[in-house]
């Protein structure tokens, strides 16, 4: 066993028992030393995985993130596009619609330019027929005023019928015929 124990002298119960006492005590220490060691180096690589983990953890965020960003940005970029697409479009329609819709109102004015033309043609000639009818009844009117003086004015004398025959040389008319309405003729 031990170098303490004399080869001639047999060892004794207490000898023994204090042996194995220091000798467990040299293995509870030793144990006691490599399960420190153990615990200590499980710690240690316990540690290194973990930041390993962790690490391998931050970088798969990290992707992830970087391909969600990427994934985001594709698809703001897609927005964007297909936004100016449906502006480009719409901007085309609205272009039209106010073209068609402008070319229908030249249309509209001029056709109320050529009738207001035509209306303002009538009217000029209505004018001129206006005035044409207000000269007619102008002179219509000295017309009347004339005739009314000559109707106010005495009659004339005027000669006897068969004294003007004798005269011109027509035959006289008996009283019956020019009762009548019918005058003779002298031949």
């Amino acid at each position: 066993m031990s170098a303490d124990f004399r080869d001639d002298v047999a060892p004794t119960s207490e000898d023994v028992e204090a042996l194995l006492g220091t000798h467990v005590q040299e293995i509870m220490a030793s144990a006691r030393q490599a399960a420190a060691a153990l615990q200590a180096e499980v710690e240690r690589s316990s540690a290194e995985r973990a930041e390993e983990i962790e690490t391998a953890a931050a970088r798969q965020a990290h992707a992830v993130r970087m391909r969600a960003d990427a994934e985001a940005e594709r698809l703001r970029a897609q927005a964007r596009a297909a936004t100016s697409q449906y502006v480009t479009a719409s901007k085309r329609r609205v272009d039209e619609f106010a073209k068609l819709r402008m070319q229908r109102i030249a249309a509209i004015s001029d056709r109320l330019s050529q009738h207001a033309a035509a209306l303002v043609a009538r009217l000029d000639h209505a004018g001129e027929i206006a005035r044409q009818v207000e000269e007619l009844r102008a002179a219509l009117g000295d017309a009347c005023e004339r005739i009314a003086i000559e109707a106010g004015r005495e009659s004339p004398q005027l000669p006897d019928l068969p004294a003007l025959a004798r005269l011109s040389g027509v035959v006289a008319v008996d009283d019956d015929e020019a009762d009548a309405g019918e005058p003779g003729v002298a031949g």
